[in-house]
């Protein structure tokens, strides 16, 4: 009986932390959605947006960055990219080679290292062991909040016009003839 008795209190125990683990799945991931739906910001994705919104941050040399940086070229290609993140810095040389080829054609590339804030350090390190060269920002809170925190996959990659306007968008690593075909589409 006492043997029965511990058998219950497993399975009820068992039972117990499944339900927990069910009900913060469905909120933790479904919470968003059902906020969406009442127009929260969140359901906003970066595809949606017509413009990259008004920013002020920091290169990294400690440098003013502002969305006048677009109005330098004809259009810009914009990767947003974690140091956490392999298929990131995996294709950073395929965008260096696009940055070398194309901005003698009025086209500039900007980098964003989406945790830069709380890794500028370890940013530096994989852009001088990957041989970038193209201006890479780092975001504040505010740049966060307003653009960066739109979108939950990393990498992403957008084309932007001389006004700050998004022209193309892209998630997930590519090649450096996808990128090619994106500026080449938008020019």
């Amino acid at each position: 009986m006492a043997r029965e008795k511990k058998t219950l209190i497993i399975m009820l125990a068992v039972l117990v932390v499944l339900v927990v683990v069910t009900v913060l799945l469905f909120f933790g991931s479904g919470f968003k959605t059902i906020s969406n739906m009442f127009g929260n910001k969140e359901s906003v994705k970066v595809t949606d947006m017509k413009t990259v919104p008004s920013f002020k941050v920091k290169d990294l040399q400690g440098k003013t960055v502002t969305q006048a940086v677009f109005s330098k070229n004809k259009l810009t290609l914009v990767n947003v990219w974690g140091t956490y993140c392999s298929p990131c810095l995996k294709e950073m040389p395929a965008i260096e080679e696009v940055y070398k080829e194309y901005s003698s054609k009025n086209i500039g590339v900007i980098g964003i290292a989406e945790d830069g804030q709380s890794q500028e350090p370890q940013v530096n390190e994989i852009l001088k062991k990957t041989k970038v060269t193209y201006e890479n920002l780092i975001p504040n809170d505010k740049f966060t909040n307003d653009f960066l925190s739109h979108e939950s996959e990393i990498p992403y990659t957008f084309i932007v016009d001389n006004k700050g306007r998004i022209q193309d968008f892209v998630v997930g690593a590519q090649s450096k003839e996808k990128y090619e075909t994106m500026i080449n589409n938008n020019i």
